[in-house]
């Protein structure tokens, strides 16, 4: 199954009212967000410094949370990738 078929489906269920949708569609566009920016930056050294900085900031956040929900584990992902984002393009 293509993660853009994964990301429609999740979708649907979310508009359908099922509640795991809303967090199965939050999560397909945080995967797939992640292997496109990936994808881009594979081949950069500057790339692959701010990746493990990115990789290592979730690591120490779910490290310091052991109790985290999905929810907040999400939000860090997305914090790091934002933050990966902003010093790639500096």
């Amino acid at each position: 199954m293509s993660s853009s078929l994964l990301q429609q489906l999740a979708l649907l269920a979310y508009i359908n009212g099922d509640p795991r949708g809303k967090d199965l569609y939050n999560a397909t566009v945080g995967v797939n967000l992640a292997m496109n920016l990936h994808q881009k930056f594979k081949s950069s050294t500057k790339g692959d410094a701010l990746r493990a900085v990115a990789v290592n900031g979730v690591t120490e956040y779910i490290k310091h949370h052991p109790n985290a929900s999905e929810e907040q584990i999400a939000a860090e992902v997305v914090r790091q990738i934002s933050e990966f984002v902003k010093a790639y393009r500096s």
